[in-house]
């Protein structure tokens, strides 16, 4: 019974642990056979430990033979067996169920100790990707970050150079003109000198007809009559006296009659002229009465010795521009001479005058040039009526950069300059043409964006104007504003307060503009090619935004980026009362793409769907902007249509506003996107 209780805990052992404790039960044989003799037949009274401890490492058919031997010596063994023996077997088998069991749980802290080492060698490798992902990260990083720092100093040494390029032909430009008007004035110099001459030769001709007329034989023999009681020795104060009054009688005789359309102007100085005009009369009469009511203010020092500032050309301008109203004309006169005062106008024309500066030349020229691209064209040929050119581009005007980098006083200055400038060429080219001269302003706003535009410098153009109103009147013939967006006319509201009655009837922005400008100028061939002429000799420096990316300069200004695939389409929708407007602004990156604006409204029968821009195509390198406004409740949708394209995805920079019709359009901002 002891054998088999020895041989079932054996066997549970066995079953519980597995292999692997039969494995170290192997290892341990040899300290077993170290203490057990080598096995044999079963002696009478076999040692029952011995048999004990190898019954665990034999076969099962030698372990059923041996119960059998047991079985029948069962009662004898029993009855020679002793409490010692019975113990010893007792304390083997807890000694080997003790050992097993530390077996098994030193197998099973073994395979504890390989999970955690293989989750430590797990965590290990999960680390090591981490930190070379990081890496990766950080070098990708640094990599874009130089690219970009590459791209951006690329793209600031071609702005240099495009600057630097654009004023070395600012300079090529302005030598050539001094050199066009040194010559023009070597022409004018040697015109004005033959007109002298045949003049001179006219007037001998028409003395020496008086002098031998019977009118003038009996003029001379009455004279003589009257002096026959002088005393011999006067005689020759006689003869002089007599050669006085022929000079006085030729001086009376007009070289040249007046035409009846024409007024004769500064009779009595050099440059005596006649001036075109539609009631000569009245206007000679009135230019009378003015010089008169302004003969004290006239006679102050300065205006003696620049007599072109009160000359009859300045004054005429002075009575057309206020309605021939000489009261009226007298008091802004005045008001001007105050002025000029206050700005130091006439030292400023006295540097012009005797240094015969030019406009490039004047201060601050330099600084002002590389954020307004603007053109003074004094020298176009053929031009109706004599009228000169100032071109600009206002909508690539840089008025962010104007405002930091020039002062309101660099600025002011710099106009007065150019104002003054005018002025003289202006009454110079009327006594040539024998017309008031005048300017037209060409101002294109194609590219104009009311995000660029700074509150700040509306103050400095409204300081300007007040200052030309006032003191140069009748100098501008018309205003042409070309390519006006939507947003311009509700801006236009806040400066039209600052302009004069007569200002405003010479300002043409209707959509016809571009014609009318053709016709004033005489054809594409006079006007600059910036405007779309072909007049290469008149360029319009590429300053500001000209030399810039019109798509980037889009983006720069807030509008929204947005990939079309190819055949797909982008619309926006944006929810509209009535009288509210919408605008949009956008330009396409690459090649073209179609855009249409539909509007829907719920109808009787269902919602309806109108076309209210017809779908176009717009190719890249053109900001298109446009408007509408709504007469009705409905929804708006903008469209950029791409399905006709299905190899090519196109990229499209937008931005569009509605605007409520309570807005103040003073202080519109269209720099973000509302799409519902």
């Amino acid at each position: 019974m002891d054998i088999n209780d020895a041989h079932r805990d054996a066997s549970v052992f066995l079953e519980d642990e597995g292999d692997d404790a039969w494995d170290q039960i192997d290892d341990d044989d040899s300290l077993l056979e170290q203490s057990a003799e080598p096995f044999s037949a079963p002696s009478a009274y076999p040692n029952r430990r011995e048999s004990a401890s190898l019954f665990l490492f034999r076969k099962d058919e030698d372990l059923r033979q041996e119960e059998e031997q047991e079985n029948a010596g069962g009662e004898k063994s029993a009855v020679e067996e002793s409490e010692q023996d019975v113990a010893a077997r007792e304390h083997e088998r807890c000694v080997s169920q003790q050992k097993a069991k530390d077996l098994a749980d030193t197998e099973q802290q073994r395979r504890v100790d390989e999970e955690k080492d293989r989750e430590d060698e797990l965590e290990i490798v999960r680390q090591i990707n981490i930190e070379y992902s990081k890496t990766a990260q950080d070098e990708e990083q640094e990599r874009r970050v130089r690219e970009y720092e590459i791209a951006k100093v690329q793209e600031q040494l071609l702005r240099e150079r495009s600057r630097n390029e654009a004023i070395e032909a600012a300079e090529q430009e302005r030598e050539r003109r001094i050199q066009e008007l040194q010559q023009l004035q070597q022409l004018d110099e040697q015109e004005r000198a033959h007109k002298q001459e045949l003049a001179v030769q006219v007037m001998e001709q028409e003395r020496v007809r008086r002098l031998s007329s019977v009118e003038h034989s009996e003029h001379m023999a009455e004279r003589s009559k009257s002096t026959c009681h002088v005393e011999a020795d006067n005689v020759e104060v006689g003869t002089d006296d007599l050669t006085d009054s022929a000079g006085s009688v030729f001086s009376e005789i007009p070289v040249v009659q007046s035409p009846a359309s024409k007024i004769l102007v500064d009779e009595h100085t050099e440059w005596r002229c006649f001036i075109s005009s539609d009631n000569p009369e009245q206007e000679k009469d009135n230019l009378r009465a003015l010089r008169m009511s302004l003969e004290d203010d006239l006679k102050v020092e300065p205006y003696g010795k620049y007599q072109e500032l009160v000359s009859d050309v300045r004054l005429l301008r002075f009575l057309r521009g206020h309605k021939m109203n000489v009261s009226v004309a007298a008091t802004k006169f005045r008001e001007m001479l105050e002025l000029r005062k206050k700005y130091n106008l006439d030292e400023i024309r006295q540097e012009i005058v005797e240094k015969n500066i030019s406009p490039d030349e004047f201060p601050y020229f330099q600084k002002i040039i590389p954020h307004l691209p603007f053109l003074q064209a004094y020298d176009i040929g053929d031009v109706k009526n004599g009228h000169v050119f100032y071109f600009e581009m206002s909508g690539y005007a840089d008025f962010r950069g104007l405002v930091e980098d020039v002062t309101e006083e660099e600025w002011q200055t710099f106009f007065l300059y150019e104002m003054e400038y005018r002025a003289i060429k202006l009454d110079q080219l009327s006594r040539t043409h024998e017309k008031l001269v005048q300017t037209i302003f060409v101002r294109d706003l194609t590219g104009f964006s009311i995000a660029r535009f700074n509150p700040r410098l509306l103050k400095r153009l409204q300081n300007i104007i007040l200052i030309a109103t006032k003191c140069y009147p009748e100098t501008t013939h018309q205003t042409v504003i070309l390519h006006t967006p939507w947003i311009f006319h509700k801006v236009w509201n806040t400066i039209t307060s600052k302009l004069h009655e007569t200002q405003l009837r010479k300002i043409h922005m209707s959509g016809d503009s571009f014609a009318h400008l053709l016709e004033l100028v005489g054809g594409r061939e006079k006007l600059p090619k910036l405007l779309g002429g072909k007049d290469s000799a008149h360029a319009i420096p590429q300053t500001g935004f000209l030399g810039r990316n019109s798509y980037v300069l889009l983006c720069e200004d807030g509008a929204t980026q947005a990939d079309i695939k190819a055949g797909g389409t982008l619309q926006l929708p944006f929810r509209m009362s009535v009288n509210d407007t919408i605008c949009w602004e956008y330009e396409v990156k690459a090649h073209d793409v179609d855009f249409g604006v539909k509007y829907r409204t719920q109808g009787v029968g269902g919602a309806e769907e109108v076309d209210k821009v017809p779908k176009v195509r717009t190719a890249s390198g053109e900001t298109i902007a446009g408007s509408f406004t709504a007469t009705e409740e409905g929804i708006v949708v903008l469209s950029w249509d791409n399905s006709y394209s299905w190899a090519r995805g196109k990229n499209v920079a937008y931005k569009a506003k509605v605007v409520k019709s309570t807005h103040d359009f003073s202080c519109l901002d269209i720099s973000g996107n509302d799409c519902v």
